[in-house]
C-alpha cells in the first residue's frame, strides 16, 4: 500500500514540476491589470533569472526523491 501511495505522490510531483516549468513562457502585455497578468509579471520578474524557476527545481528534486523511495519500496 505504501509503494502505491508513493507512486501517486511521485506522479503528482512530476506533473507539478511540468506545470511549474511552463511558467517561463514569454509574458504578453495583453491584460496587465488583471490578477492573472499581475501574478505572471511577478513570476517572470522573480523566477525568470533562475532558468527553470524555483518552484520547478523544488518539484524536480521532490520528484527524484519520491521516485527513488518508490523504487526502493517496490523492490522490498
Amino acid at each position: 500500500m505504501t509503494a502505491w501511495l508513493l507512486l501517486l505522490l511521485t506522479l503528482g510531483c512530476a506533473w507539478l514540476c511540468y506545470d511549474a516549468s511552463r511558467l517561463k513562457a514569454p509574458l504578453r502585455d495583453e491584460h496587465p491589470n488583471t490578477r492573472e497578468g499581475n501574478s505572471r509579471m511577478v513570476v517572470e520578474g522573480v523566477y525568470a533569472p533562475f532558468g527553470l524557476g524555483v518552484l520547478g527545481w523544488i518539484f524536480l528534486l521532490m520528484t527524484i526523491l519520491l521516485g527513488v523511495l518508490t523504487v526502493r519500496d517496490f523492490l522490498d
